[in-house]
């Protein structure tokens, strides 16, 4: 849900919520999300994407995102590290 801040496609975005507003409606989506699922998170993890959801909306050439006081990524290593995360490899054999 973290990674939902950041990186947004503005292709896909548009696709799904026009052009007029449409990261305030995807952020009205991702607090309806955050609701539903609300009583299953850690109180933690319900601060750090309130915080995320909250922020301002920043815009790039091609993606839009969440302005938040540490970056996505670092948050997530910060919550979730594990060995070998970010890591690809065959799973398939």
């Amino acid at each position: 849900m973290l990674e939902a801040a950041d990186d947004i496609d503005k292709d896909d975005l548009y696709a799904d919520y026009g052009k007029d507003e449409p990261m305030e409606l995807y952020r009205t989506d991702l607090k309806t999300d955050l609701k539903a699922i609300r009583p299953y998170l850690k109180d933690e993890y319900i601060s750090v994407l309130e915080e995320a959801y909250n922020g301002e909306v920043l815009e790039t050439l091609i993606a839009y995102g969440f302005k938040s006081t540490k970056p996505v990524k670092e948050v997530m290593k910060e919550m979730l590290d594990f060995e070998l995360m970010g890591e690809v490899f065959d799973h398939e054999v």
